[in-house]
């Protein structure tokens, strides 16, 4: 591998270890106590460092001297490639539909805040629409964009690089989700699979008419 790949793959690490760390429950428990009500700022603050340290390693990756395709999606393999793509959009929409998404950026920690309901109530656990057929559908979608492209040098260590963190990012979120609801997210890991929606498929097979209504 060149100098220029390895440097690519370092900077992903980088960023991808810097948004683990600033995600991290010891470090935000740690700013939550020294910050106090500013703290409120914090998710918008993290999304908006992310995104920004983002640009430098976009705008300089397509400028690296590979040009020829490594992974090419061709011939009737492009079918797949569209089902990917189809799939990646749908769980991109589902979940922006299940999640509550001014709660994600951060613009719901600062309305609770200043209305005075922040940290108020029982977190509910949503288990409806994509949720309720794989329980990371924002992990999954980011898979299949990135694997259903056809991939030059740098876009195959990208995806690579971003893979390894999808993966283990996945798995860290699961230990806080365990965290937070306990034994209500051990049941719901037991029933809805995590990335690619098994379960689901199989509940839909056993209750197909030729089956009946049973489980086998």
């Amino acid at each position: 591998m060149s100098g220029d790949l390895i440097l690519l793959a370092g900077l992903w690490a980088l960023w991808c270890l810097f948004h683990s760390f600033l995600a991290a429950a010891p470090v935000t428990a740690f700013l939550r106590k020294r910050l106090g009500r500013h703290y409120a700022w914090y998710r918008l603050a993290y999304n908006l460092f992310a995104l920004t340290t983002l640009v430098p390693i976009l705008v300089w990756s397509p400028h690296l001297p590979y040009r020829e395709e490594i992974l090419v999606w061709d011939g009737p393999w492009v079918v797949v490639q569209g089902f990917m793509w189809v799939l990646a959009g749908g769980l991109f929409l589902g979940g922006a539909r299940a999640y509550p998404l001014a709660d994600f950026i951060g613009v719901d920690h600062l309305r609770k805040d200043r209305s005075g309901h922040e940290g108020e109530g029982e977190k509910v656990l949503v288990r409806e629409g994509v949720l309720a057929a794989v329980r990371h559908p924002w992990y999954t979608a980011a898979l299949l964009v990135l694997w259903g492209r056809d991939l030059n040098a740098p876009q195959l260590v990208t995806a690579a690089v971003l893979t390894l963190y999808l993966l283990i990012g996945y798995r860290l979120e699961e230990v806080k989700m365990r965290a937070e609801f306990g034994s209500r997210y051990v049941r719901y890991q037991r029933e809805v699979s995590a990335l690619f929606p098994v379960r689901w498929l199989r509940g839909k097979l056993s209750r197909s008419p030729q089956n009946g209504s049973r489980n086998p």
